[in-house]
C-alpha cells in the first residue's frame, strides 16, 4: 500500500544538511510544503523547535510581456 499524504498532517526527519535540524514535507489546505525545524533554547527556558514552510510548487510569477519595436524610419 503506497503512502497517502493527508491534508493537515506532515512529518519530520532528522536533517543530514548542517544548517537545519529536521526537515520533511506537510500538506496544508491541500498545498504540499517544505518544513524545516531547528532545536532551539531560550536562556534558562525550555527548549522547542522553530519552524519554516516553503510551498514546493512556487508561484509563477508572469513573464513581462515585450516593449514593441520603434521603427528607425520616422520621415523627419
Amino acid at each position: 500500500m503506497a503512502f497517502e499524504q493527508r491534508d493537515m498532517s506532515g512529518q519530520l526527519f532528522k536533517s543530514d544538511n548542517e544548517k537545519k535540524d529536521y526537515d520533511g514535507k506537510a500538506m496544508i489546505g491541500g498545498t504540499m510544503y517544505w518544513v524545516s525545524a531547528w532545536v532551539k533554547r531560550r536562556e534558562g527556558k525550555k527548549t522547542y523547535m522553530s519552524l519554516a514552510f516553503d510551498p514546493m510548487e512556487k508561484q509563477q510569477k508572469p513573464e513581462p510581456k515585450p516593449e514593441p519595436e520603434l521603427e528607425d524610419s520616422a520621415p523627419f
